[in-house]
């Protein structure tokens, strides 16, 4: 369940508009950064609610993308 979590994470993380440009200034998080965060953030006792979070992320990311 954790890691559906993070590879969801790490899709709203790779997503962006197409055409839109990152600030050069802007450092992108490593996969293990990614994962040591998901692991601090993410509990047996929160999981549910997390996993909540980022499948409403997904669904407005996909009805913004679909205007």
């Amino acid at each position: 369940m954790v890691a559906t979590i993070m590879l969801c994470g790490f899709f709203l993380a790779g997503c962006s508009k197409k055409g839109e440009t990152e600030p050069a200034e802007e450092q992108l998080k490593s996969v293990s950064e990614y994962q040591a965060e998901a692991q601090k953030d993410i509990t047996a006792e929160n999981m549910d609610k997390e996993l909540e979070k980022i499948e409403k992320d997904v669904e407005q990311e996909i009805s913004q993308e679909q205007q």
